[in-house]
């Protein structure tokens, strides 16, 4: 029987391997954290997305789900939520399931109406 001694580098070195298999063994079955089965996913649009639409004239005055569905914005399922980042010049009666504070004083600000369903 013929044992073989190992200088300091390659004992590391195995004991390395050994160390890292263990780890991605460990970490292929464990489970970080909760997964909420009742969130709601909104698609967000901001107001500068609704002005360039209004700019380009695919919209006129009244904004609602089934208007951004046949622009191909959201889709038929989706829920909408209007964001507050850009500007908003024109009067819009928008129509969607949430705004956030900031986009309904801008829209409220031009003399629009934001109404939430």
């Amino acid at each position: 029987m013929v044992i073989k001694v190992l200088n300091h580098a390659q004992a590391f070195r195995i004991r390395l391997v050994l160390r890292v298999d263990k780890c991605l063994c460990k970490d292929a079955y464990q489970k970080f954290g909760f997964k909420n089965f009742n969130r709601k996913e909104y698609v967000g649009i901001n107001l500068s997305k609704l002005q360039e639409l209004v700019d380009a004239g695919r919209i006129a005055d009244k904004v609602d789900v089934e208007t951004l569905v046949q622009l191909h914005i959201v889709k038929k399922n989706d829920l909408v939520k209007i964001l507050g980042g850009g500007e908003l010049k024109a009067k819009l009666k928008i129509s969607v399931h949430k705004f956030t504070a900031g986009a309904k004083a801008a829209i409220e600000a031009v003399g629009g109406e934001a109404v939430t369903l």
